[in-house]
This record gives C-alpha cells, structure tokens and sequence, in this order.
C-alpha cells in the first residue's frame, strides 16, 4: 500500500491520471492474487486432513523435510499466498 501511494506526485494532488495509474499496476497484483485464491480455495479441501501424503497427487508432498533447508513457512503455495 505505502508503495503504490509513494508512487503518486507528493508536490501536487493526485489527477485523474495518476489514479488511473496507480490503478492499473494494482489490477494485475490484485488478479494474481485472486487467481491464487481460488486455486487454493478449489484444491484444499481434499487436502485439509486427509493424511494422505500421496507422492503422485499430493500438491504439497515434501519427503525427507527436503523443503526444510529453504526456511520457515509454505513453499510450494502461490507466491502470493505465502506472502501474506
């Protein structure tokens, strides 16, 4: 947020324009994160629970803590959603 309302011109009021701007490189974050969503929405709830740790359909199968080495946190979700 702070970034997006840096970028607006701190000498003048915002335009019309520059809200447009400011709009449209916010459209496509926003999209990603909506797609994301959905995408984690629609193939959770099979996973949530199941126990399963299927190495053939299992999203998030991380044998051995392999995983592990990268650091604290959700690796193979969406960017976006582990982000915050």
């Amino acid at each position: 947020m702070r970034e997006a309302l840096d970028s607006l011109p701190a000498q003048r009021p915002p335009t019309a324009r520059d809200w447009a701007r400011l709009s449209r490189r916010w459209h496509d974050a926003l999209q990603e994160r909506i797609d994301a969503l959905v995408e984690l929405r629609d193939t959770t709830s099979g996973c949530i629970g199941c126990g399963c740790l299927s190495t053939s359909s299992c999203p998030i199968y991380n044998p051995g803590d392999e995983r592990g080495a990268e650091g604290p946190g959700a690796r193979r979700w969406p960017a976006g959603l582990r982000d915050g």
